[in-house]
């Protein structure tokens, strides 16, 4: 399991045991938007080292793309965000859907998630339709 800050959010990614350490880590390098080379740097690690990471995640969860590969890990909730102390967050619903107990109008309309100050709340991430929800 790995906690990150990225852009004032902490995510949290965890495969519960589908994938290894090093491809969470690779996954958290996909959140942060490096590229192979930086994730390199970052991990002392050659950048042929890290593009066979990403081939090797790329054939595990059957995408052709970075973005398939985080939708993949999304839809498993395999990465969430974690917002602390009083925060306003805003989410967008694909569907029918609740978040926090808060159920949207329409299909696609936003909704907006107040958590009381002090208070600590897991938000879980979902692609609907492609949507990020």
């Amino acid at each position: 399991m790995i906690q990150t800050e990225i852009n004032g959010s902490t995510f949290i990614i965890d495969s519960k045991g589908e994938f290894t350490p090093i491809e969470e880590q690779t996954i958290e390098q996909f959140l942060k938007g490096m590229t192979a080379k930086d994730a390199a740097r970052d991990a002392f690690r050659s950048v042929d080292t890290i593009q066979e990471r990403r081939k090797n995640l790329l054939q595990k969860t059957n995408a052709s793309n970075s973005f398939g590969v985080l939708s993949y890990w999304l839809g498993k909730k395999y990465i969430r965000v974690l917002v602390i102390t009083g925060a306003v967050a805003s989410a967008q619903v694909g569907g029918p859907y609740t978040v926090d107990k808060i159920k949207p109008k329409r299909p696609g309309s936003r909704v907006e998630i107040k958590i009381a100050k002090g208070s600590r709340k897991e938000i879980d991430l979902t692609v609907v339709g492609g949507v990020l929800s």
